[in-house]
């Protein structure tokens, strides 16, 4: 079990990377200053449907090919600790 220090840490270093200015929220921000408030909160939305179906169909591609066949699983293991060396 992870201890509640782990745990803190784990949602500090979340909130660090979601208040993080990026492309997205610069460009929040920038509508926001330009627009208002109010009036920029559907970009909001729009970028939280933007994530949802972007995260949705890395995770449908990532799982399809293991579950569709199973001489599969061991190729796509090797992909995944490539991928997760490549990108350090």
């Amino acid at each position: 079990m992870h201890s509640y220090s782990q745990a803190t840490l784990l949602l500090l270093g979340i909130v660090v990377i979601l208040v993080t200015p990026g492309p997205t929220n610069t460009l929040l921000a920038a509508a926001g200053l330009r627009r208002g408030v109010k009036r920029a909160m559907p970009l909001v939305g729009a970028e939280l449907g933007g994530y949802f179906i972007a995260i949705s169909a890395w995770g449908y591609l990532a799982r399809t090919p293991r579950t569709s066949s199973p001489g599969c699983r061991r190729s796509c293991a090797s992909r995944a600790a490539c991928i997760s060396r490549i990108s350090r």
